[in-house]
């Protein structure tokens, strides 16, 4: 038996609800449960077309957006908190640039705030990836009206 089709605006507003939520928190456990549940709906709804592999590259997508932005945190964040883990090499930087620093002090607490940011980004990006995966664009066509 085959599950009955939804409306692929539908699954758009699924998505960007999910999306929604995951932009306002920066709870790891949230974010992964978002994950984790629009991973099990796009495998057990997908269709078998080209578009439904949009989840897997967005899951990709969002492996290196979290990771990019982890080492731009440590690269370039804000020296936040006491606990450090590690020294880079300090670039000196003109006064009008005060409160941007390159390199450092490397603390757990940057370290974590630059994770929580990533995956909060790449929960959104994975978001979206579903809402491709799940809706066929010619479908979401067809429901838009004629100009």
């Amino acid at each position: 038996m085959n599950p009955r089709l939804l409306h692929a605006g539908a699954w758009w507003m699924w998505a960007l609800g999910l999306a929604a939520a995951a932009s306002r928190t920066t709870n790891p456990l949230i974010l992964g449960l978002i994950i984790a549940i629009t991973g099990l709906v796009v495998s057990s709804r997908a269709e078998k077309a080209p578009w439904a592999r949009a989840y897997s590259s967005a899951l990709i997508l969002g492996a290196i957006v979290l990771g990019v932005r982890v080492l731009f945190g440590l690269f370039f964040g804000l020296a936040l908190g006491d606990h450090q883990l590690f020294a880079l090499p300090q670039a000196p930087l003109p006064t009008w640039a005060e409160g941007i620093r390159i390199g450092g002090s490397i603390t757990s607490e940057q370290l974590l705030l630059a994770f929580f940011d990533g995956l909060r980004l790449a929960t959104i990006i994975v978001c979206i990836g579903a809402a491709n995966a799940l809706s066929s664009p010619l479908r979401l066509l067809k429901s838009v009206p004629g100009a």
